[in-house]
């Protein structure tokens, strides 16, 4: 499994798909951090809204690099064509792991350069545990959802890009719908609860362990499910 998943970084990293969302998270979070005094957990809870739109696009992003003969010649060599999937998930989970680190550290430095008043408040060990969470959980979320919408499950790859784009943005703007629409609540539901996490760390100035874990159990069973389907239908929709 680990020399499949060098496998993976090396296509990757030839690829150059992965410099414009890493830039942009970089971007993101330098301006982020940038304006002070911050409050520390809208400022992470909005990151972790802006990472789940970028996994989104490195997830969708990756399957496209796939290659039909080259995967066939991997899977052959592994004899398994469910560990060879599994193996670009566990790429991907890193890959969100190493964005949600960087959602830490560029905050955290930014903090000690502004000699400990980039924000409202002192910093505890509870915002960067917490905080690392919820980037995590937000970045998994959208990871799964853009390597659902791989090329052997939706072949037109346009098409694809205009449903995960909008899956993904409902996810994260259907509260403001449900509220001139009430009757949409009765669909919108199935969508990304990124927007009902969110909703959880309206004004909040210290995380909780109960938020946390509800965000997790939301984010993570979500993104879940989706594993679970594009596990079955990779299975199903063979080369």
């Amino acid at each position: 499994m680990i020399n499949l998943i060098r496998y993976h970084i090396k296509i990757y990293s030839k690829s150059n798909k992965f410099i414009a969302p890493v830039l942009l998270w970089v971007i993101f979070l330098y301006a982020n951090y940038t304006v002070k005094p911050a409050s520390v957990v809208p400022c992470l809870s909005s990151s972790a809204g802006m990472l789940y739109l970028i996994m989104i696009w490195m997830g969708f992003g990756y399957m496209e690099l796939e290659d039909n003969i080259s995967s066939q010649l991997v899977i052959l060599k592994v004899r398994s064509a469910t560990k060879y999937n599994i193996s670009k998930i566990l790429f991907l989970i890193l890959s969100a792991i190493g964005m949600s680190l960087l959602g830490i550290i560029v905050p955290l430095t930014q903090h000690m350069i502004n000699s400990y008043s980039l924000f409202t408040r002192n910093l505890i060990i509870e915002d960067l545990i917490y905080g690392f969470i919820l980037l995590y959980v937000f970045a998994f979320l959208g990871v799964m959802l853009g390597s659902l919408f791989h090329p052997r499950i939706v072949s037109d790859r346009k098409v694809a890009l205009v449903i995960v784009f909008l899956i993904g943005l409902l996810g994260y703007i259907k509260g403001g719908i449900m509220e001139d629409y009430p009757v949409s609540k009765f669909f919108l539901w199935l969508f990304p609860p990124v927007y009902d996490v969110l909703l959880k760390l309206t004004n909040k100035e210290y995380f909780s362990l109960s938020v946390i874990a509800n965000a997790t159990a939301l984010t993570v069973g979500y993104g879940s499910i989706l594993l679970t389907i594009q596990l079955y239908m990779l299975k199903k929709n063979k080369f």
